[in-house]
């Protein structure tokens, strides 16, 4: 039960669903906006996927099956509006990210494995902000190859 003056509504949380299709496979995400050094940031996470085709036999639907099951992640994304109906999405560059972490150039919390040389980061909200506001302006930091451009439907 709400209490009273509380809106139950992602618009009101500055929150929204986006919908993206690949190899017959729909992804639904929900994403939260966040303004940092005058940048909008999405914070992105993934809510289902589907197949859109039917009885397809894709693997990754087995994602979906045991979703409670699933450690829940996130992805960081810079966001550039283009016109009123597009925006683009520019993700961080991963491989840039984990060079300079591994090297001891840039300052943030994680997790490494060094079996599968990989590394997660455990960072809190808090400091993933301070780490952005540090860094968010380093075109290095985006990988322009995985940069996404969505168009509005509705």
């Amino acid at each position: 039960m709400l209490k009273k003056g509380i809106k139950d509504s992602i618009l009101y949380s500055k929150s929204y669903i986006m919908r993206y299709t690949k190899n017959k496979i729909e992804y639904h995400f929900f994403c939260s906006m966040i303004k940092i050094n005058s940048q909008v940031f999405m914070n992105i996470i993934v809510a289902d996927i589907t197949s859109v085709n039917n009885g397809a036999d894709v693997s990754e639907l087995q994602l979906s099956q045991n979703w409670s099951d699933r450690l829940h992640t996130y992805t960081i994304a810079r966001v550039r509006f283009t016109n009123t109906n597009t925006i683009k999405l520019d993700f961080i560059n991963g491989s840039f990210l984990y060079d300079q972490i591994k090297d001891g150039r840039m300052k943030l919390k994680h997790e490494s494995d060094d079996l599968y040389d990989t590394f997660v980061i455990t960072a809190s909200p808090n400091e993933l902000q301070q780490f952005i506001q540090k860094y968010g302006n380093d075109d290095r930091f985006f990988n322009k190859e995985n940069s996404v451009t969505l168009i509005r439907k509705s």
